[in-house]
């Protein structure tokens, strides 16, 4: 089956081709999956795990898993998480943003209700607000001394002094997450908490590639806006819908199925022009094709579900070929 998908390709090029942005037009949205597959399976395992396939629709993303599992590619649907799942990574998150913003009665309320989650903290919340105000300290200094003397495991212990120490400015902001992050990571073996400590670093690491060592501020804001989930396993590929590849960045991006009434969707292009539901499908585009670092292939077909479909205006609008010997990048659109 898959050599009549490759043969269906218009625009070819190699996947180590040079040019950046590239297109690819098939006769189907099999032929579409079959041929993308194809193509990933031709890189190295490094590469593949660099690499997403984007889509509008969950069905073409069924799709295209199942035609990677047929080529022997590892996938895995990316699932946007805006939280981190453990009560541990919640905490300390919310630590950071009660040092960034101390008189925020409301974070310090997920501070109390993190930590509980996961050890033990003596003091309730109507006592922790008084102490504060009597004796003319922050809430979260009030709960730290609190916590410190209550019975807790060593490690939970030491986390708490770390917050503590960074709160009174005695250590550094790097310093202070990578020991916590090593406390945790030692001696507590749950799933949630590994995920996110994984998510964790993945996000610092993007953050660091992008703009070197972030201030306090700038951490809390990234962490804000970036996805939560845990890193795949190395050489899995990524697939997910626009919306889930949000605060994402990979090497190489497939955006696949833009074609008319897929991207954008029915439901917009029958609003019409100017309308706000066509103008929200042109900015998920526009958020996935921004998802690529190094390289970006566009791809549709010419029939989804049996039914013709024309090309998408998108691709217009970025100045790509729609049809030919080879795609024209947005760069040379002068886009």
């Amino acid at each position: 089956t898959k050599e009549p998908a490759r043969a269906a390709m218009d625009d070819s090029a190699s996947p180590g081709d040079e040019q950046q942005i590239q297109c690819r037009n098939f006769d189907t949205d099999g032929d579409e999956v079959a041929g993308i597959a194809d193509e990933i399976a031709e890189m190295n395992r490094d590469q593949r795990g660099k690499t997403a396939v984007l889509a509008r629709n969950r069905y073409l993303l069924e799709a295209m898993q199942r035609a990677l599992a047929d080529v022997g590619v590892p996938a895995e649907t990316v699932m946007r998480r805006d939280d981190f799942a453990s009560p541990q990574m919640r905490w300390l998150v919310a630590c950071l943003k009660q040092i960034h913003r101390p008189l925020d009665l409301r974070n310090m309320a997920l501070v109390v209700e993190a930590f509980d989650s996961f050890a033990y903290s003596p003091l309730d919340w109507d006592d922790l607000v008084s102490r504060s105000e009597s004796d003319g300290i922050t809430c979260l200094q009030a709960w730290t001394e609190s916590v410190r003397v209550a019975e807790n495991p060593p490690f939970v212990a030491n986390a708490v002094e770390v917050i503590a120490r960074l709160a009174s400015g005695q250590v550094r902001l790097t310093t202070a997450i990578d020991t916590i992050h090593e406390h945790f990571s030692r001696n507590d073996p749950d799933d949630d908490l590994q995920d996110d400590l994984s998510a964790w670093r993945r996000i610092e690491r993007e953050i660091r590639d992008a703009q070197g060592l972030a201030s306090l501020d700038r951490l809390l804001q990234e962490l804000q806006l970036r996805s939560k989930e845990p890193v795949p396993a190395p050489g899995t590929v990524s697939l997910a819908t626009i919306h889930g590849a949000k605060g994402r960045e990979f090497d190489t991006v497939y955006l696949i199925g833009l074609a008319e009434e897929i991207l954008p969707s029915w439901h917009s292009t029958r609003k019409g022009d100017g309308s706000a539901a066509l103008e929200e499908e042109r900015r998920g585009c526009f958020v996935a094709v921004t998802r690529t670092k190094r390289r970006l292939i566009l791809s549709r077909a010419r029939q989804y579900r049996g039914w013709p479909k024309p090309p998408s205006r998108f691709l217009e609008e970025m100045g790509c070929c729609l049809s030919g010997p080879r795609a024209r990048s947005v760069t040379e659109a002068g886009r």
